[in-house]
């Protein structure tokens, strides 16, 4: 994906989310950045991240992509506007 530059947007107790813009789609992204410098906690983090990839539902946001943003372990996720 090619990211414009993120905003923050909110903090949440397993990291904070950037929103950013996704330039090949024209969407909005959040960018989840874990907050957890735990090699192992990341490792389990990720792995679950790639099964819920697996998972496709109305009431599931899908995960678009698990990888790393700035450094740090992130997930990337359509933006969706509302209340947390």
């Amino acid at each position: 994906m090619e990211l414009t530059t993120a905003v923050p947007h909110a903090r949440g107790a397993t990291g904070r989310i950037l929103r950013a813009r996704d330039e090949a789609s024209g969407r909005d992204i959040a960018i989840k950045l874990l907050s957890r410098d735990d090699p192992l906690w990341t490792r389990r983090l990720r792995r679950e991240a790639e099964a819920l990839q697996q998972l496709s539902h109305p009431n599931i946001c899908p995960i678009l992509e698990v990888g790393e943003y700035d450094g740090q372990p992130a997930l990337l996720l359509p933006f969706i506007d509302g209340e947390p």
